[in-house]
Formats: structure tokens, sequence, C-alpha cells
């Protein structure tokens, strides 16, 4: 309960601050966290450092925000208009958590094992798209190109990751989104060898 806590508290000082994580202090987390008995100390109980806070509390967000979106393949939509869906999704996902997207992109950079933890964030979301590139390849939609499936997948899926979070990074217009939605859904059907 406490850890879920500490988790909470960090993500609304993020959201609503704006912070990157560098500067915010454990002293805010523990204040946020409203309860008697967590002090600045008491936060170090149940956390390492800040990082790893940040860390359960992403994959805690992302892992609530997969059972909220459907990703699957209908058959009443073509492939173009699932990518075109599926991208959309990604995008206003980021919109809605760029503050907290952003703060734990960044702790890519703390290593190799914070870069592996990113990488792995999107597996969830690529298992329903994969499942979608395989029915339509199935179907004669889409054709068999060459490579692996499932580095092309992770391909698009970084090709998408960073286009947001690069756009999240600084204010954009409606105009900014739509050309970001349009010019992913194109390069994500080309990467899979759609011809569009």
């Amino acid at each position: 309960m406490r850890r879920v806590q500490i988790q909470l508290s960090l993500l609304q000082i993020i959201e609503n601050t704006g912070k990157p994580l560098g500067e915010v202090q454990i002293s805010e987390i523990a204040t946020g966290v409203g309860l008697k008995g967590i002090s600045p100390a008491s936060v170090y109980t149940y956390y390492g450092t800040k990082e790893e806070v940040l860390r359960e509390a992403a994959e805690a967000r992302l892992l609530e925000l997969i059972g909220q979106v459907d990703l699957r393949f209908h058959r009443t939509e073509t492939f173009g208009e699932y990518v075109t869906r599926f991208i959309g999704t990604m995008i206003s996902l980021w919109e809605e958590n760029a503050a907290v997207l952003r703060a734990a992109a960044g702790l890519a950079a703390c290593g190799p094992e914070y870069q592996r933890w990113w990488q792995g964030l999107f597996v969830p979301w690529a298992k329903p798209f994969r499942s979608a590139v395989e029915e339509a390849r199935a179907t004669g939609e889409l054709p068999e190109v060459p490579g692996e499936l499932d580095m092309l997948i992770n391909i698009a899926s970084w090709a998408v990751a960073s286009s947001c979070q690069q756009m999240m990074a600084v204010p954009e217009t409606e105009w900014d989104r739509h050309l970001l939605h349009r010019t992913l859904t194109l390069a994500v059907r080309r990467i899979l060898g759609d011809p569009c």
C-alpha cells in the first residue's frame, strides 16, 4: 500500500509541476503521500532511488492504460484503418500522459538495465499489433516482406514512441498532431510492406 502511495505521489508531482525526475526531491514525494509516518527517510525503506519509484509507477500506469484500450484488429476494418486507429490511440495516450512518459523515457539514459526496461514496456502493445499483421498477411491484404516480423514491429513501435516523445516535448498545434498522425501511419504501413 505504501509503495503505491509513494508511486502516486511521484506521478502527481511530475504531472502537476512538469519537473524532470532530477529536480524532484524525496521530501516532496514523502509530503505528497500525505500520511503520518512517511518521512523522506522512510521512502528509502520502500525504494532505493527515485528512479526505482518512477520505474514501478510508469509500469503500473502503462499496464492500466493497456487494459483500457482496444488494440484488436477488427474484421470490419482494413489494415490501413487499423494502423490509423492504432497510431491515433498511441498519440492520444502520449498526450494524456506526456509528463510521466517523458520522465520514464529519460530513465533509458540511466544505463542498459533501464534501456531494456523502457523497450520492454512496449511488448504488450506489440502483441496485438503482431496479430493484426499476421492476420492481414494471411488474408493477402498485406504482402510478406523480407525481414523478421518482430524486428519490423519493434522498428515501427520505436518510430511511434520516439516521434511522440519528440513531439510532446514542445507545445504542438492541432496541425502538428494531424501531421504526426498521418506521417506515422504512412511510415508504419511502409515498414510492414503495405504499398499504401
